[in-house]
């Protein structure tokens, strides 16, 4: 039997442990994008069981256990009605760090607000710097567009912003003119990553 004093540094270790949470919030995405690890896609259901008071109650959990970051992933979190109110949960729930991981094509003015008000971090997922292969990879017509607006917009309002160009395979040659495409617009924290299915 371990003794209580090895037992009590044990657990204070996994108390200190948790740096980062992520919440996938949803399995369903506006886009269809053809190398999903995921596996996510508009056919998808928008919830994947867990009901907002569960949702809330991890982020407590999470919380209490000294947790450093949250981020909210999917399938696309901010297609999920209740993202505001998960974000603002975490914030009063005394999380240093949230982040969004998200392709950045689905923006209202009422996300962007909570964005703002949480202090919320971005990720976005690019795939190329010409608009067709980026758009041949989500298989949604502008995704592009509005992604990069979105980049555009978190950037303009002074948030932490960063961009994984992900290299799908079909936009391999395209990676790297991806990367010089963010930086040229101003982004500094941009890498290149590579799909896992």
């Amino acid at each position: 039997m371990q003794a209580p004093e090895q037992s009590a540094t044990a657990r204070k270790d996994c108390i200190n442990a948790l740096d980062l949470l992520w919440l996938e919030i949803t399995p369903k995405c506006n886009l269809n994008c053809v190398h999903c690890y995921a596996d996510s896609s508009p056919y998808k259901p928008l919830s994947s069981g867990l009901s907002i008071d569960d949702w809330l109650a991890l982020i407590n959990e999470a919380s209490v256990l000294n947790c450093r970051m949250i981020q909210f992933i999917g399938g696309e979190p901010t297609i999920h009605p209740d993202l505001p109110k998960l974000i603002s949960a975490a914030r009063a729930a005394g999380i240093p760090s949230i982040e969004v991981y998200t392709n950045g094509t689905c923006f209202t003015s009422a996300l962007q607000e909570c964005f703002l008000e949480n202090n919320v971090q971005l990720a976005f997922s690019v795939y190329a710097d010409d608009p067709a292969i980026h758009d041949l990879v989500t298989r949604t017509d502008g995704s592009q567009q509005k992604t990069l607006a979105a980049i555009e917009w978190a950037m303009k309002n002074s948030m932490t912003v960063r961009a994984g160009v992900i290299d799908a395979g079909i936009n391999k040659s395209h990676t790297e003119a991806a990367v010089q495409l963010l930086k040229s617009k101003g982004l500094k924290n941009v890498g290149i990553d590579r799909s896992r299915n």
